[in-house]
């Protein structure tokens, strides 16, 4: 079994220059911080340096060990030769003593006889006790241990009681300062290290006694509580000195009163009869005043109510001219293109049908076929909008299975999916079931899954999965495709969003995400947009 020993467990350093054992069986270790000799039965060190008598504390890897049993250890400036029989730990433990003290960083000197004010009486080293008032407040200790071996290995703590709950380590500090301490009784104990590095029993005591300023005295309170009481006795029989006049002008003044107000009273009488008239004639005019009052407020309840209809009604039809301008805009721009390519093609291929091969036949027909699907879908786009424009638009919620719906739409959507060669990924987990309304999730599914297409380039990848959450399954669609920027992203978010081309060319009204938005609020969802340009999108649709 083998110990790993380091500085803190005694070791004066982790620098090891060479180790020796002696006939005691003892360890003898070169640091780079002096020698050691290690104990293996108890596990302790004992360190030596150059106090005491190594030609210095940096040792090298030189060692050897004579016939006779001394041992030799080389070092930065030379070496070191002994027998380690002789080397002997000298057991003294020396005395502690109070050297010096200072008030205000200065030395204070010995009275000369008892009308000197120094709070010093008998030399330092002698006093047991120090008296010093609450101005003297910051004050200095110095101290020795009578041990003539070097300064580094003496080692001090203090503590003063009544005032340190514990002792405090100085190191071979041999002073120590207080400031500010509050006036009272305290004991100042210094102790030190013997020559066995352990804490001596010798300590070295003061008691130190801070009188108070005269106003924190005993007998100072005393007498200003004497001197407070004393105020309050005669402000207590001045004041009831003068409650007793008071209260003689004011029966004089009560016996006045009395009879001004019996006179008083007999005026008062017959004028309440006159005000009792009165108030029943105000009474009659009160009631007709407040009739006509809520009549006017009545009137001007209904003019509130028939005006609050007016603007209900002009919102609504501000609301229905916009939609309709851009039900025209759309018919008459987005609808009139794919129709004229339409008409234009069929033409052309009634013209040049004698003259044409079977290639350029199914070229026109592909042709024509993209024009239809353009109308188709944009017919379609534009009911589910018009649909969400209605103020009738009702929402039917049913149990769905996510994905049968979702595979009829990615079944629906195969012809486009093969036109552009796109691998189209389900990952859908059978047991998620939504609770929605059927329509309008379909056509939410129709639709991105119809845009992921239409801006997925040739060959590209088109993932659908879901993940349930906690009352929710999320509805994950991601595509390879164009990818858009935060900017085209936000711009999305507006009702009248540019419309964008696809990767073959498709156009489209930008209804297909403005329906998208309305019906998944309308099913309590919501849908999030996560895109790059370059690097595809992921559409998020969350449903209960």
């Amino acid at each position: 079994h083998n110990t790993a020993f380091f500085s803190e467990d005694g070791l004066p350093n982790d620098a090891i220059g060479a180790v020796l054992e002696d006939a005691a069986g003892m360890v003898w270790i070169s640091t780079n911080k002096g020698l050691s000799k290690f104990n293996p039965a108890t596990k302790r060190f004992r360190n030596y340096s150059t106090a005491d008598g190594l030609q210095a504390d940096e040792f090298k890897y030189a060692k050897c060990l004579d016939y006779r049993g001394f041992l030799y250890f080389g070092g930065r400036n030379g070496f070191n030769v002994f027998n380690p029989d002789k080397i002997k730990a000298i057991r003294y433990d020396p005395p502690l003593v109070f050297t010096n003290f200072h008030l205000f960083n200065k030395d204070v000197k010995v009275a000369v006889n008892n009308q000197d004010k120094s709070p010093l009486k008998i030399t330092i080293s002698q006093a047991k006790k120090i008296v010093l008032t609450y101005q003297h407040s910051s004050f200095s200790f110095e101290f020795a241990a009578l041990n003539y071996t070097a300064n580094e290995k003496k080692q001090y703590a203090y503590k003063l009681e009544g005032y340190d709950d514990q002792w405090h380590y100085l190191g071979n500090k041999n002073s120590l300062t207080y400031t500010n301490l509050d006036p009272g009784s305290y004991l100042l104990k210094i102790k030190g290290r013997d020559n066995n590095q352990k804490w001596s029993g010798k300590m070295a005591r003061i008691a130190l006694i801070i009188t108070p300023p005269f106003w924190r005295t005993w007998w100072f309170k005393t007498l200003l509580l004497f001197f407070v009481a004393g105020i309050i006795i005669t402000v207590f029989y001045l004041r009831l000195s003068s409650i007793k006049n008071s209260n003689k002008l004011l029966e004089n003044e009560v016996r006045l009163r009395t009879q001004q107000l019996s006179e008083n009273n007999i005026f008062l009488k017959e004028k309440n009869e006159k005000i009792k008239q009165q108030k029943k004639n105000l009474q009659k005019v009160n009631k007709e005043i407040i009739n006509k009052t809520n009549k006017i407020l009545q009137q001007q309840e209904q003019i509130l109510f028939q005006n609050q209809q007016l603007e209900t009604t002009v919102q609504e039809l501000e609301a229905s001219n916009q939609t309709k301008d851009r039900f025209f805009s759309i018919l008459a721009h987005d609808l009139k293109n794919p129709i004229t390519a339409l008409s234009g093609l069929a033409d052309l291929l009634k013209a040049r049908l004698p003259h044409l091969n079977q290639h350029e036949i199914a070229s026109y027909i592909q042709d024509i076929s993209k024009s239809s699907d353009s109308v188709h879908n944009l017919v379609i786009n534009l009911l589910d909008w018009a649909r969400t424009q209605s103020k009738n638009l009702q929402y039917q919620p049913v149990a769905i299975s996510l994905h049968e719906l979702v595979m009829k739409n990615v079944y629906l959507s195969q012809i486009q999916l093969t036109h552009k060669n796109l691998n189209c990924q389900v990952t859908i987990s059978p047991t998620h079931t939504i609770y929605a309304d059927y329509q309008m999730i379909h056509t939410v599914i129709r639709n991105m899954l119809s845009n992921s297409i239409k801006f997925t380039p040739v060959s590209g990848n088109i993932i659908l999965r879901s993940e349930e959450t906690e009352h929710q399954i999320a509805i994950m669609i991601e595509d390879t495709g164009m990818g858009m920027s935060a900017q085209q992203i936000e711009q999305l978010q507006k009702p009248n969003a540019p419309i964008s081309v696809g990767t073959a060319g498709e156009t489209g009204t930008g209804l297909g995400l403005q329906i998208c938005r309305d019906f998944i609020k309308v099913n309590k969802g919501a849908m999030d947009i996560d895109s790059k340009p370059g690097r595809g999108s992921v559409f998020s649709i969350r449903l209960p």
